[in-house]
């Protein structure tokens, strides 16, 4: 069962996603954050088209990982470029990744994703705007469900990324790698290919590039979509379940002020 292509608009599609999820509000301050990669230059793009009736401030955090070298370099300019062209103010970083990932004892693509948070909240809480905007798509989405799986999850893993997460927002989570391409395509913008998505010393990135692909071929089917619908129904499911399980708390609660007590009766007859 395939996915419904949606044909609406690329920018229609994000404001049904605001809408429906609530991801911001009418005036609201908003983080993106631009690597310089398709993903992030969609995101800047479409958030400048609905900036006015949105009526929303946009600032740009870029984070050089500095593992690159001259790539790394050329990725931050083309994002400084963009964002003063585009008219949007844009505030770099640079995160020593390398030595990071040795502190921590976690892969480097680990520590990169450590450092952008860290460096967008920290960003979030000196502005005092209201929210950070990532650029995860449906794609990204299904290879992280996929990882999950591989490492062993209960539900949590199976529903990946949500759209909104505290302050972090993912307007694209549901929209594919290939319309995010397409859309730029048509626009007429490019973007910055970062080499490190093609090797495979990157757990994602063998999901993506070797596991993927395989599946298409000895199955015949999309693993995105499919990955993105399980991700979609275990949500569900879950919201579903936590509702349950206030309910039950509810029905068998004492006492809930310093201390909580429950009836020992009302926990034998629940599930």
């Amino acid at each position: 069962q395939v996915m419904p292509m949606d044909n609406r608009s690329l920018s229609e599609q994000v404001k049904s996603n605001i809408l429906n999820k609530g991801l911001l509000e009418h005036g609201n301050r908003i983080i993106v954050g631009v690597s310089g990669g398709a993903d992030s230059v969609c995101l800047l793009k479409i958030l400048l088209e609905i900036k006015d009736e949105f009526n929303l401030t946009l600032i740009a955090v870029h984070v050089n990982h500095g593992l690159r070298g001259p790539e790394a370099q050329h990725d931050q300019s083309y994002v400084e470029k963009l964002c003063k062209d585009w008219g949007v103010p844009v505030k770099a970083y640079f995160a020593d990744i390398k030595a990071l990932s040795k502190k921590m004892g976690v892969s480097e693509e680990e520590a990169g994703r450590e450092a952008r948070y860290r460096i967008f909240k920290k960003v979030l809480k000196n502005t005092g705007y209201d929210y950070i905007a990532v650029a995860h798509n449906r794609d990204d989405q299904a290879e992280t469900v996929m990882l999950n799986i591989l490492r062993g999850t209960g539900l949590d893993g199976l529903c990946g990324m949500v759209m909104k997460q505290g302050e972090i927002i993912r307007p694209l989570l549901n929209i594919s790698r290939r319309q995010i391409i397409e859309y730029l395509e048509s626009n007429k913008l490019s973007y910055c290919t970062d080499s490190s998505n093609k090797s495979s010393e990157y757990t994602r990135n063998r999901v993506r590039n070797e596991l993927f692909p395989e599946i298409r071929r000895l199955f015949g089917i999309d693993p995105v979509n499919q990955l993105y619908r399980l991700s979609i129904l275990v949500g569900e499911d879950k919201d579903l379940l936590e509702q349950v399980t206030r309910n039950s708390y509810d029905a068998v609660v004492l006492e809930d002020e310093d201390d909580v007590v429950l009836s020992a009766t009302g926990l034998r007859t629940l599930s």
